[in-house]
């Protein structure tokens, strides 16, 4: 009875993250090239907003690859799907609190409650804004 009792939980749980993993509409998911130290470009999707005509993004872990990346190199790609065409920018991290509030307001009103999921896992007050301001193509880097 015992080994049923824990397959029937089993099965339980996989059905209910499945069901979630379904529900959830993710949102406007961009991809975002950085160049690494090897020199080779490293693609990563993040959400996106728009602030009266400038794109943010944020990172929510310190750590990650992608933004030790984007510190190095501060010349990125977006391109928002597989077949979209790219545009560049030079990223540069919001270092203003008033600003950073609007971007993870616009995020969370973007994004709703799968915003409010994700927050259960990270630290909002530890994420970092960054705005992307457009450069022509002639002068981008990846």
């Amino acid at each position: 009875m015992h080994v049923r009792g824990l397959m029937i939980g089993v099965a339980s749980l996989v059905f209910l993250l499945v069901f979630v993993s379904l529900a959830i509409d993710e949102g406007e998911v961009v991809h975002l090239r950085t160049v690494g130290s090897d020199g080779m470009e490293n693609e990563v999707d993040v959400w996106v907003v728009d602030l009266d005509g400038t794109l943010y993004l944020r990172a929510n872990n310190r750590e990650a690859n992608w933004l030790v990346e984007l510190r190095a190199r501060p010349e990125v790609r977006l391109r928002g799907d597989a077949h979209g065409e790219s545009h560049f920018y030079r990223a540069v991290e919001v270092d203003d609190g008033v600003a950073k509030e609007r971007v993870d307001r616009a995020m969370q009103e973007k994004y709703g409650y799968v915003e409010s999921l994700w927050d259960w896992w990270v630290a909002p007050s530890e994420s970092i804004a960054i705005r992307l301001d457009p450069v022509s193509s002639a002068g981008r880097a990846p």
